[in-house]
C-alpha cells in the first residue's frame, strides 16, 4: 500500500470528540480513568496521555455549525506532498489552521508530520518500521518540559565485549555463505549494527540502496571488488569501503577462494534485514519485500559486476 515518495503513517497524536457540556465530559471521564489536563477553554479540555492528548470539542449541536469537529490526528514522517496527493484523490479539504480534509465517507483527518509535535515513536518501534526520525527544537524542548526529554543516541552507558568467535552464527541458504553476529541494534541505542559474514567464491549481493542507514565494509580475507554509485575499486583484506545512505551499491567476491569482511550500519536500521535472517524463520517472497520496506532497504536491480 505503498508507492516511493508517499508520506509514511507514522502514528495517532490525537483523536478529538464531540461533547454536549465540558465540565460534565471531565466528570464523566474522570469517574473511570485517571488522567492529567493539559488544558482547556470554554469550548474545549485537552486530556494528556504523555506524548498524545485527547480533545474534547464542545459541539452540543452539530446541526448548527454542519462542519464535522470529530477527528483523528494522523502522523506522518514527511507531509509536504500531503496536499497535493489528497486533492489527487479527490479530498474535500476543511477551512481553518490546519491541514483538514475529509475522505469520501466523511471521516476528518488531520496530518501532523512527525518533527513537529510531542508524539514520539521508541528506538525499537522506530527501528521496526524502518524509520529514523527526529524532533524539531520546539517540539524538542515541550518534551522536556514535561520531563520526556529523548535521550541521546548515546544514552548506553554499560559497554561489552563480544570474544574472538563470539556472537550468533548462522547459515545462509547459499551453501558455504555465514554470518557471525557481533553488534545487534537493540545493544547499541540503535546506533551501529555490526556483523561478520563468510563468502565462497563468486558470491554476488543484491544491487541495491539503504535510505536511512550508511554502510562500511572491511576486508578480513580474499578479494571483493565494489560498485559504489558509479565507481568500481577492487580490494583484498584491510580494504575498508564506505557507502553513504541512498547510493546504490554492489559487491562481488573476485577472488579464487573464500573470503570474510565484516559489515558495520549506522544507524543501525538497515541491519533489521539482516537480524531477521538470523532468526532462522522461512522467508518467502513477499515477506523479503516487507524487510526491505521495513529497513529502508531498496532493490536497484541485478548485480551488474
Amino acid at each position: 500500500m505503498a508507492e516511493k515518495n508517499q508520506p509514511r503513517l507514522v502514528g495517532i497524536n490525537h483523536v478529538a470528540i464531540e461533547v454536549g457540556n465540558i465540565d460534565e465530559a471531565l466528570a464523566w471521564y474522570g469517574q473511570i480513568f485517571a488522567f492529567t489536563l493539559r488544558g482547556r477553554s470554554e469550548r474545549n479540555a485537552f486530556v494528556d496521555m504523555g506524548d498524545q492528548f485527547i480533545n474534547m470539542r464542545l459541539e452540543p449541536d452539530y446541526a448548527v455549525s454542519g462542519v464535522e469537529k470529530r477527528h483523528v490526528g494522523l502522523v506522518v514522517d514527511d507531509r509536504s506532498r500531503i496536499i497535493e496527493q489528497a486533492k489527487a484523490a479527490g479530498a474535500r479539504f476543511v477551512d481553518g489552521p490546519y491541514l483538514d480534509f475529509l475522505d469520501p465517507w466523511g471521516n476528518r483527518l488531520e496530518i501532523i508530520e512527525y518533527a513537529n509535535i510531542q508524539f514520539t515513536k521508541a528506538p525499537n518501534v522506530m527501528r521496526g518500521m524502518g524509520l529514523a526520525l527526529t524532533k524539531n527544537d520546539k517540539a524538542k524542548q515541550e518534551l522536556a518540559d514535561k520531563g520526556m526529554a529523548e535521550v541521546a543516541a548515546d544514552h548506553v552507558t554499560q559497554g561489552f565485549v563480544v570474544p574472538a568467535g563470539g556472537g550468533r552464527h548462522f547459515d545462509s541458504p547459499t551453501p558455504g555463505r555465514c554470518f557471525a553476529m557481533k553488534l545487534l541494534g537493540r545493544e547499541t541505542g540503535e546506533s551501529i549494527m555490526m556483523f561478520e559474514e563468510t563468502l565462497p567464491a563468486g558470491t554476488r549481493s543484491l544491487f541495491h540502496l539503504h535510505h536511512d542507514s550508511d554502510e562500511v565494509i572491511w576486508v578480513l580475507a580474499g578479494e571483493f571488488t565494489f560498485k559504489i554509485g558509479d565507481e568500481v575499486i577492487v580490494g583484498g583484506p584491510g580494504t575498508c569501503a564506505f557507502i553513504p545512505r541512498n547510493i546504490p551499491h554492489a559487491w562481488v567476491n573476485t577472488g579464487s577462494e573464500t573470503g570474510r569482511i565484516l559489515a558495520l550500519y549506522t544507524p543501525a536500521g538497515a541491519g533489521g534485514v539482516i537480524e531477521a535472517m538470523a532468526e532462522g524463520r522461512p522467508i518467502d517472497k513477499e515477506e523479503w519485500s516487507k524487510l526491505y520496506a521495513r529497513h529502508r532497504w531498496e532493490v536497484v536491480g541485478a548485480n551488474p559486476l
